[in-house]
């Protein structure tokens, strides 16, 4: 049906798809990556934080104060760059996503009189997307 009422936003329609398809698997590779990787900083930075308070007495006896905390602080740093990659890597697959939601519904509701623009669609997916970035990154924790 859609194929006969408008073909010209059909083709376009599914000409993205794939793209936009591999565009997610492509970022959901990266999202699992940072996931790991921000983990395993944590856990680095729990483990030393744990050594830091358990060996107090040791620390304060060799001065090891400003290497402990020096090393504790490399690894909440890298934890924190990972988890700004993750929350960009998650909106820009939401981004993708909602991209492919949104022509569906344009695809399958809007008859060739009532169709919106490509650009209309595009913007309405960039700005879920924005939207969606805005939300993560009032949850991190930045650096003051």
């Amino acid at each position: 049906m859609a194929l006969y009422t408008n073909w010209k936003l059909s083709f376009v329609i599914l000409a993205s798809v794939p793209v936009a398809a591999v565009g997610v698997a492509l970022i959901s590779r990266r999202i699992q990556e940072n996931t790991d990787r921000h983990g395993n900083n944590l856990t680095q930075a729990v483990g030393l934080a744990t050594f830091a308070i358990t060996n107090i007495l040791l620390i304060k006896c060799f001065n090891t104060k400003t290497r402990e905390q020096r090393n504790y602080a490399q690894f909440v740093k890298a934890a924190a760059e990972h988890s700004l990659k993750l929350a960009f890597s998650q909106s820009l697959q939401n981004g993708f996503t909602r991209f492919i939601s949104n022509a569906m519904v344009v695809q399958g509701k809007f008859n060739p009189r009532t169709v919106l623009a490509t650009r209309d669609l595009i913007f309405f997916s960039q700005v879920s997307g924005m939207a969606d970035l805005k939300y993560k990154l009032v949850k991190l924790p930045l650096e003051r």
